[in-house]
């Protein structure tokens, strides 16, 4: 039995969870919950929570998907700052929460910290398959300038317009 078809027995039994099953990078929830549930971005958090298991191939492009909603306040974040619990491989994960001066800091690092509060809240370890990291995140409240800047990462001048 795959996890979705577990997703929606829990989901029948609860009453308290939707399961979709699909391609996220293509996925839209734009108008997936209720516009009741939509909230000031400076108010705390709406009633959602977006939770995910992303594999390698995915994590990167679905990240900075997610940091282009989350700066223009669209799709999951049209309704606030909806905050996200997501598993990423180790790699994945020890470049998002890594600090200026560390070894794998990277654009990555840099355009989630600029938007989001990132941390780490669990290590799975890999006795099978890789070790994944599970990763909380809660947006900032962010200004609505749009600017460049650049920055220098392990060599390599990288030039970010925030969208």
């Amino acid at each position: 039995m795959t996890i979705y078809l577990y997703l929606q027995l829990l989901s029948e039994a609860t009453g308290k969870l939707t399961a979709h099953h699909g391609d996220v990078l293509r996925f839209s929830m734009e108008k997936l919950f209720p516009e009741e549930l939509i909230k000031p971005w400076d108010d705390k958090p709406p009633d959602i929570h977006i939770i995910g298991n992303l594999p390698f191939n995915v994590a990167t492009p679905l990240i900075f998907q997610y940091m282009e909603s989350i700066y223009n306040k669209t799709d999951a974040w049209r309704y606030g700052r909806v905050p996200m619990t997501l598993t990423f491989q180790k790699e994945v994960a020890e470049r998002m929460v890594a600090h200026p001066g560390q070894e794998n800091r990277c654009r990555v690092s840099i355009d989630v910290q600029n938007l989001c509060y990132v941390t780490v809240k669990k290590i799975i370890p890999g006795n099978t398959c890789y070790e994944v990291f599970v990763i909380f995140f809660t947006s900032k409240i962010i200004c609505s300038k749009r600017f460049t800047f650049v920055v220098l990462c392990h060599g390599v001048i990288l030039f970010k317009k925030i969208f």
